[in-house]
């Protein structure tokens, strides 16, 4: 076939339209953002359809005379994917020859409907008389200058933003703030929290040497002399403010509890998020106020960003049921806080979607924040007040997409460039505990398995597939896999019946609390409980008889969270509270029926309740105990403490003589590009099963244009 030079044509090919000349791609009618590269190689797939396209060409054709990195053609390559709305699954525009590069395969026709309009001139039209050329000359000049004027009054505002330039290469970013001289970057390895530093024009890195155990870089004062750091033991724990001198000087407390924290812009005062409050104190720790109250929308504050002027404050607020996220708006005098930038998909966000501020520019013309709904995730913007004072903050423009997952967008202080984290597609795999080796080695499941666990007759498997978080079963050796639960909906916590005819589930709707779900292993059919009650319920144990379910039963309202461990009669919907067990969670019940094994309310310890006389003890200690998981002999608990360091360990603890010992920890896998995992479950000889989450956390910086 002919190589066509797709730069000066326009095609179609599904419901899609590439228009070269104005550079757009459109869907039904309806323009894709794509940032000018992204558009580059999709137009250079094109110009060779059918034929193989290999790296080199496309990086001679689109960089040329640059040396430029092949992850930022993968990178772009992905982009073009999304805005196609193809899937890892679903290729049907764009496959990928290993080794040799991409091949552009749908079907091409010419759009003749495209059209560049022409003005012709005519060469023979009368000239103006000078006596009233001179007068139609200026009048024209100024109904131009008229115009212009009001068009650039009214105009619709716009943010241009330019390619994503990598700035980080050691893949563990967190968060990122820049007082334009310096990028702070939060760095977590393992559950080690620490904070970097390195110059906005480039550089290497270097620590930010603090007394605390982990910290976290949260705002950095006006005048350039302090950071405001969170401490804290663990992230289970209470968090400590701090203002740390960045001249040297020792670091001074705060006498308040806080996540979230952030300076006005005159560096006298610190707004503050805990709870389901925002609170403000001078920086001398006096003049302490609550500004806004967010319980009666069942909201955790979070991120918090302070308007140029002083006088408001937005912040991000999650709900604690359903995990979404909304924006709330307060004014630091103390009006009656209220939602902003509602949208219609916040009914409807799923754990980890929605809306987080981000930043004003400069003069507060403009907002800017990240809107999530996977797996699209962009930077917006609204413009607050036209040059006219009219408000115009509904008007939401996307200003930045990415292949990549962007997050704790950072502002310069110039308006000129945000610097960001962004998140490469993360992967999951499993490993399981070798006792020959005492070393991990790969667990068989299918892609991006983030937990499975093997039904007790051995014969299947039910495994959570990530990113959707969709659970699905199969035989034990992978053939025959069906799927229990499909996106929106998302599964966690799956338990096999003692018989292995039924998988109990946390299942999460969208915009509601979770609730407990069973499902037949012999037709997938699903029966959910309790979907009637405004109440949460997670981590089911089932009885040994499997007559029974043992699960976390929360309730939310203004005055707060209240919590209990209930037991659930299948046949009757009958609930027990189980006595004692108010605020803990996390009950498994031991295979013998004797015990129940319980996180307590602080999630340091590991409490046993011996079912037939009430009793409790607590049986370990560490800063979080998670996940705990009974051998088949009810003799052993394995769980693990994801807060302690970047060793992670996983400790066993015998029931009868109370021994507590260090199983297992990071150091037992053989490869040194693991960053987190967690205990998942135990393989049938009673072993940790645990998953890894592969993902690369850098620093970018974006570009910003006003027009």
């Amino acid at each position: 076939m002919e190589q066509t030079e797709a730069k000066d044509c326009n095609y179609r090919f599904g419901p899609f339209r590439v228009d070269s000349l104005r550079r757009i791609l459109s869907r039904d009618g309806e323009p894709i953002t794509l940032s000018p590269r992204s558009f580059d190689v999709l137009l250079c797939l094109i110009a060779r359809a059918p034929g193989l396209v290999t790296k080199e060409d496309i990086l001679a054709e689109v960089w040329p005379n640059q040396t430029i990195e092949e992850n930022n053609l993968t990178h772009h390559i992905s982009v073009v994917r999304r805005a196609l709305g193809e899937s890892p699954s679903h290729r049907e525009y764009i496959v990928t020859l290993p080794g040799r590069g991409y091949r552009f395969i749908a079907r091409l026709e010419p759009d003749e409907e495209i059209q560049t309009e022409a003005v012709a001139v005519d060469p023979v039209a009368p000239a103006v008389r000078p006596s009233r050329a001179r007068w139609f000359v200026a009048g024209a000049i100024a109904l131009v200058a008229a115009m212009a004027s009001a068009a650039w009054l009214f105009r619709a505002p716009s943010i241009a933003a330019s390619e994503a330039v990598q700035v980080t290469h050691f893949g563990l970013a967190e968060n990122v703030l820049t007082d334009g001289r310096t990028l702070y970057i939060t760095q977590r390895k393992g559950s080690r929290y620490s904070i970097l530093k390195m110059p906005a024009s480039g550089g290497p890195l270097s620590d930010v040497i603090t007394p605390f155990r982990n910290s976290g870089a949260l705002d950095f004062s006006p005048d350039g002399k302090s950071l405001l750091v969170d401490a804290f033991e663990n992230q289970s724990g209470e968090h400590s403010l701090w203002l740390l001198p960045l001249s040297g000087g020792a670091p001074r407390q705060m006498p308040v509890s806080a996540r979230g924290a952030v300076f006005s812009p005159d560096g006298k005062t610190i707004a503050f998020s805990h709870d389901f409050v925002v609170e403000t104190i001078g920086i001398d720790g006096g003049h302490r106020r609550v500004i806004a109250n967010v319980a009666p929308y069942t909201r955790m504050p979070g991120n918090l960003v302070w308007s140029p002027d002083g006088r408001r404050i937005r912040f991000s607020a999650g709900d604690p049921v359903n995990g979404g996220s909304a924006t709330f708006e307060a004014t630091v005098a103390g009006a009656k806080v209220h939602p902003i930038f509602e949208r219609p998909e916040l009914r409807s966000a799923r754990w980890g979607e929605g809306v987080v501020v981000d930043a004003w520019t400069p003069g507060g013309t403009y907002f800017l924040y990240t809107q999530v709904f996977f797996p699209d995730i962009g930077v917006w913007a609204v413009r607050e007040r036209s040059l006219l004072g009219r408000f115009t903050g509904n008007r939401a423009m996307r200003v930045f997409s990415s292949g990549l997952q962007f997050g704790s967008v950072a502002l310069s202080p110039d308006g000129s460039k945000f610097y960001a984290v962004g998140r490469q597609e993360e992967t999951r795999e499993l490993a399981r505990y070798d006792a020959e080796s005492h070393q991990f080695v790969p667990y068989p499941s299918p892609a991006n398995a983030s937990r499975v666990c093997v039904s007790p007759d051995g014969r299947w498997i039910a495994y959570l597939v990530q990113p959707d978080g969709t659970l699905w079963i199969a035989k034990r050796d992978g053939s025959g896999a069906r799927q229990i639960t499909a996106k929106p909906v998302q599964a966690f916590e799956p338990e096999w019946a003692p018989d292995s005819s039924r998988i109990a589930f946390h299942l999460l709707r969208p915009g509601q609390p979770g609730k407990v779900a069973i499902a037949a292993v012999s037709d997938g059919v699903t029966r959910e409980f309790l979907d009637n009650s405004t109440t949460a319920e997670d981590v089911p144990s089932w009885s040994p008889d499997g007559k029974s379910l043992m699960f976390s039963q929360t309730g939310w309202s203004p005055e707060g969270r209240k919590s209990r461990i209930v037991t659930m009669d299948l046949h009757t919907g009958a609930l027990t509270q189980l006595p004692g067990s108010e605020e803990m969670g996390s009950p498994k019940w031991s295979p013998d029926g004797r015990y129940v094994a319980v996180q307590s309310k602080d999630s340091h310890a590991l409490l046993l309740v011996e079912l037939k006389t009430g009793q409790w003890s607590e049986i370990a200690h560490a800063d979080v105990v998670h996940n705990p998981q009974w051998t088949r002999d009810s003799q052993t608990i394995f769980f693990q403490d994801p807060s302690d360091g970047e060793l992670m360990p996983i400790y066993r603890v015998n029931v009868r003589t109370r021994k507590v010992e260090t199983f297992t920890d990071r150091r037992a896998f053989l490869r040194t590009d693991i960053s987190r995992w967690s205990l998942s479950s135990l393989s049938p000889d009673g072993l940790p099963v645990v998953a890894i989450a592969h993902a690369r956390n850098d620093v970018y910086a974006v570009d910003l244009t006003y027009r």
